[in-house]
């Protein structure tokens, strides 16, 4: 999944790779995180309006889930 949501997020201006995959649009961002226990995958955003982090939150989550579908 991880690979994947890489591969497929062009869109964004900056792209990190340090604690999972960090994605920058303008000053606002979306950090990718797998979890080292669980199955799980995090989804953490943040930017100056609340507004602005659920969209980048929702994007980032609907990717993820479309990613598991096809896996499946």
């Amino acid at each position: 999944v991880m690979r994947r949501i890489l591969d497929q997020n062009s869109d964004a201006d900056r792209v990190e790779m340090v604690d999972g995959v960090k994605f920058w649009h303008g000053g606002a961002w979306a950090l990718v995180l797998p979890d080292a226990v669980h199955p799980l995958i995090h989804v953490y955003a943040e930017a100056k309006t609340v507004a602005r982090a659920e969209n980048l939150l929702h994007k980032y989550s609907r990717h993820i889930n479309k990613l598991r579908q096809a896996g499946k």
